[in-house]
């Protein structure tokens, strides 16, 4: 195993959610990591599940604005194909004061998906060992507290 040298890094990206894929221990210690192997300054860009977003843990009938639209009850019908490894997984969520972990529709309902909201990743940032972060929406309009967006995105600095 070769270990990576302390601030050897210029950059460093997580790309597509990778990072939602992890449960919190690992999470943790991969952001340690992060922050430990970037220079002073080196920027650190990722994007996460936001914990805020309307539809985030709801199946696609509990979703009321589609109603109407016929993409909608296809979803529906394909969903309800997958409930049974739903229902296996569902006891496997985690509910905290900090952020989830739900079995989606990703993937088919196929694992666990870690959702954050921007205040709350941006101190587990800060706890890990970055200086400053901002969140962005999808648009890359840079938010504050509470974004609508599916997945928000995160430029940190160390």
């Amino acid at each position: 195993m070769r270990i990576l040298l302390a601030q050897s890094f210029d950059f460093a990206m997580f790309s597509n959610n990778g990072i939602d894929y992890m449960a919190q221990k690992g999470r943790l210690q991969a952001l340690r990591e992060i922050a430990r192997v970037l220079k002073p300054h080196a920027p650190f860009f990722f994007m996460s599940h936001n914990r805020r977003f309307k539809y985030a843990g709801k199946l696609p009938w509990q979703r009321t604005d589609r109603l109407l639209s016929p993409r909608f009850w296809i979803h529906c019908l394909i969903d309800l194909r997958y409930m049974p490894k739903h229902a296996r997984l569902k006891r496997l969520e985690v509910h905290s004061e900090h952020y989830d972990i739900l079995n989606d529709g990703q993937q088919h309902y196929s694992h666990l998906t870690y959702y954050i909201d921007a205040p709350a990743q941006i101190a587990q940032l800060r706890q890990c060992g970055f200086g400053t972060a901002q969140a962005y929406d999808t648009n890359l309009r840079p938010i504050e507290t509470v974004g609508e967006s599916p997945w928000l995105y995160y430029l940190a600095r160390k």
